[in-house]
């Protein structure tokens, strides 16, 4: 029920909408490295290296390196109340 992922992106790279989650699941965020703008369900939110965001997992979900470097952040993924 539990994910724990490390994700990188390149200088200035977008990832693609990735789609919600069932209702119920949550996704905890935490940048180590770099700036990120993650768009959720359209609203944009701006974390630089040591922030963190939960959020609801439940809408289209988007990440955006703003910085000139690697940008590394952390996500893990809770879906321990579906069961």
């Amino acid at each position: 029920g539990i994910d724990f992922v490390l994700n990188r992106l390149p200088p200035r790279a977008r990832t693609g909408p990735f789609p919600s989650h069932r209702r119920g699941v949550e996704e905890h965020l935490y940048v180590s490295k770099g700036r990120l703008k993650v768009t959720l369900g359209g609203e944009e939110h701006v974390l630089a290296a040591g922030d963190f965001l939960f959020y609801q997992a439940d809408l289209n979900h988007t990440f955006e390196n703003l910085s000139n470097t690697v940008c590394e952040y952390f996500i893990v993924i809770d879906s321990t109340r579906l069961r």
